[in-house]
């Protein structure tokens, strides 16, 4: 659940984005995360580059989502 709440705090993505969320399709550059959402989205059109959510590192652990993601 706070991993959840801080991706949705942090991203300002809609709903429909943070479902499509998959760890599977997910790079980690170290100081960032990327995901790559292939689903077709509300907002998105037919034929256009996939979408991707860049997620960076925050110095707090208590409320960076990288930390949290990385050691659940």
């Amino acid at each position: 659940m706070k991993l959840t709440s801080l991706i949705a705090l942090t991203t300002v993505q809609r709903v429909q984005t943070l479902i499509s969320l998959n760890i599977d399709k997910m790079s980690d550059h170290g100081e960032y995360v990327v995901f790559t959402i292939s689903d077709l989205q509300k907002t998105s059109s037919p034929g256009h580059d996939l979408q991707k959510v860049k997620i960076n590192y925050f110095p707090d652990k208590s409320c960076c989502v990288l930390h949290t993601l990385r050691f659940r």
